[in-house]
């Protein structure tokens, strides 16, 4: 499983910061043969830094998009839910990485992808379904 032609040149010069809380854990990044997620160097040398897969352990050596891939789409909705949240941003369904970088500051779990790192203090997130429908947010 890989990025098609056209997804290979939309993000081509693609780089997108992986947060956990306000720290830096790695930077997901283009490679001909599709996306490759490295961990960043603060995150290896953090006394509590953690693996976000058990098949992307903790290291310098970039993770293959053969195994990035698997694990982003696990991030996303499913079915008709990834329909609908595809149609609503305008990206294909199939386009992992023009989702994640649409809706990744909302995942479910610790981790945020794209921008920067919320602050520690922020309690009102503005959330990728409030954003799709222009609302201000439910949480706020």
């Amino acid at each position: 499983m890989g990025l098609s032609p056209e997804q290979r040149d939309r993000h081509k010069a693609v780089s997108i910061p992986v947060w956990y809380e306000a720290q830096p854990v790695g930077t997901i990044e283009s490679i001909p043969d599709g996306p490759s997620f490295r961990y960043d160097p603060s995150w290896l040398a953090l006394s509590g830094g953690f693996p976000i897969s058990l098949r992307m352990p903790l290291g310098p050596d970039p993770v293959p998009p053969t195994v990035l891939l698997p694990w982003l789409q696990n991030l996303l909705p499913e079915g008709g839910m990834l329909t609908a949240v595809g149609r609503n941003l305008g990206s294909s369904p199939d386009d992992v990485i023009g989702l994640l970088q649409h809706i990744g500051r909302d995942m479910a779990g610790a981790l945020t992808i794209g921008g920067n790192a919320w602050p520690a203090a922020c309690k009102t997130k503005r959330c990728a379904w409030c954003l799709l429908k222009g609302w201000g947010c439910h949480r706020g």
